[in-house]
């Protein structure tokens, strides 16, 4: 009797190897992030080539800024790097990077709200960071701009909701696991958000009629 429990232990150690295995193969996103998790610099350079634009051009909405941004970028993929094995599977891998890409952007707004509260933070805006390519349309620098300004007014939730449903064009489903947020928190953050920067539109076309 116990030679047959063994046996069957056996077999269905095999079976969940067998279905691992399977699983791997059949999940590219399981199999890149195993390879990371093995120290696989190759896989790596392919994690980089394909979600660093993600990346760069999120952080880069949330923050207004392209020295903050840039510092996410980096501590995202060095997270990444180094906790490759923290992925499960249960997010696809680039909500995965989304979610890891909104908190390190949190954090990048507590360091520059502690930096302000000591009287050494840098501008919450930096302008100049409007020069970034993406935005060298004159049409879309005056936008950015805008977007810029109202962006000082929202709440850190209300900034990285905004950016994956309005900017990166987020299922409210996908927002709300990436965001870690239930749905209908989703949903006020973004009404709020979308009535800030509509207000922030109107003084600027005010403004533009005036000169």
């Amino acid at each position: 009797m116990q030679m047959l429990g063994w046996s069957l232990f056996c077999k269905d150690a095999v079976n969940m190897k067998t279905r691992f295995e399977y699983y791997l193969r059949e999940c590219p996103d399981m199999a890149l992030m195993k390879s990371l998790a093995e120290g696989d610099s190759d896989a790596l350079k392919r994690m980089v080539h394909e979600y660093l634009p993600m990346v760069s051009r999120t952080a880069y909405r949330i923050l207004c800024d392209r020295r903050d941004a840039d510092a996410v970028v980096m501590s995202v993929f060095d997270y990444v790097w180094t906790h490759a094995d923290e992925y499960d599977g249960r997010l696809p891998l680039h909500l995965w990077i989304l979610a890891l890409t909104c908190r390190k952007s949190r954090l990048r707004i507590a360091r520059r709200r502690i930096m302000y509260i000591f009287g050494i933070r840098q501008e919450l805006v930096v302008f100049s960071a409007l020069r970034h390519p993406l935005e060298d349309d004159y049409v879309m620098q005056r936008v950015w701009e805008v977007y810029c300004r109202a962006s000082v007014r929202l709440t850190p939730s209300q900034k990285i909701v905004f950016t994956l449903s309005e900017l990166e064009g987020l299922s409210e489903e996908e927002v709300a696991a990436v965001a870690g947020m239930a749905p209908f928190r989703v949903r006020h953050a973004l009404e709020e958000a979308v009535e800030k920067v509509s207000q922030e539109l109107e003084i600027y076309e005010k403004v533009r009629k005036i000169q």
